[in-house]
């Protein structure tokens, strides 16, 4: 796969995974609400960094927010660190075994 059709690839799937965290992120209150949906914006838009480091902050003042932990888990994949977005998934899984999103 050329790099512009990896590039390509990756937008879409941001795109798709942006519609999930967004709804998900329009459930929050106050700060993490708005945490939640800039970190979804900034994954869209192909600043993975910025996204994770959105959802890290979401997750310093709330370490069990399974929702936060799954968007960074999401982006952490899209950038190619699979460890430790695998690790995250685990981490929701021991706290919700049914959980979709970390499957």
């Amino acid at each position: 796969m050329k790099p512009s059709q990896s590039r390509r690839m990756i937008f879409f799937i941001a795109a798709i995974g942006y519609g999930v965290v967004l709804s998900q992120a329009l459930s929050f209150a106050g700060e993490t609400r708005t945490l939640m949906k800039d970190a979804a914006q900034q994954a869209a838009s192909g600043d993975f960094r910025k996204a994770v480091e959105l959802y890290s902050k979401v997750l310093r003042k709330e370490p069990g927010n399974l929702d936060a932990l799954n968007g960074k888990a999401r982006v952490l994949a899209w950038m190619g660190e699979f460890q430790e977005a695998a690790a995250l998934c685990r981490t929701v899984l021991s706290k919700n075994p049914k959980n979709i999103d970390a499957t």
